[in-house]
């Protein structure tokens, strides 16, 4: 296992903090055991600065509930994807102003200063090692945006191709009163094109 790897992973579950989420009708005894599908979800990702002139390149990705009904998740700090190292570890996407994300040891920002060779971040990430739900209503989103950086221990700046993210986070319907009720687990993935002078040229998403 390479040194990003495990400085840049979320390992444990602590107590679960609860944000947004829905409650049953007062007295209705509401209780399904229905669980959500892949196909009450959508998932995308775009590119909001593809350029890397002035800044690190940024992407946005957006979870949407398509269900008609409250699905509510459980991740990570930074819902709705708290997983900031690509596929193969090339590439980091650090979520910027998000509590609980912040640089590994002295360093200030893990977002250099200036470009250099490529944007490239200053040393690995850590995050605050808890579980955080947070509920979904029928149609509601939940976007969220990443600076586009290579990885700290890169020996050379990432070539030009296709990096994926992955992050896997639970979903159950939120009519239930039970907490602990059935559970389906996801997997959202986006993509970026990075190009020759690590410029963004594409984003997508998907739910798997």
């Amino acid at each position: 296992m390479k040194r990003r790897d495990v400085l840049g992973a979320v390992t444990g579950v602590l107590p679960v903090l609860a944000a947004g989420c829905a409650s049953p009708v007062p007295g209705s005894g509401a209780e399904t055991t229905d669980v959500p599908k892949a196909d009450d979800l959508a998932f995308d990702a775009r590119v909001v600065d593809g350029s890397p002139t002035e800044s690190p390149p940024r992407v946005a990705v957006e979870l949407t509930n398509g269900a008609d009904y409250g699905v509510r998740f459980t991740d990570g700090t930074a819902f709705p994807f708290t997983n900031f190292t690509s596929v193969g570890g090339d590439l980091y996407a650090i979520p910027p102003g998000v509590d609980g994300v912040s640089p590994l040891g002295d360093a200030a920002s893990i977002v250099p200063d200036d470009r250099g060779d490529c944007w490239r971040a200053t040393t690995n990430w850590k995050v605050i090692d808890i579980a955080v739900q947070k509920t979904l209503s029928p149609g509601e989103s939940a976007p969220l945006e990443f600076d586009v950086l290579a990885a700290a221990d890169t020996e050379s700046c990432p070539t030009e191709g296709s990096y994926a993210f992955q992050n896997e986070l639970l979903a159950t319907d939120a009519r239930n009163e039970n907490r602990d009720g059935p559970e389906q687990q996801f997997t959202l993935q986006f993509t970026v094109e990075r190009g020759s002078d690590g410029e963004l040229t594409a984003a997508s998403g998907t739910v798997m």
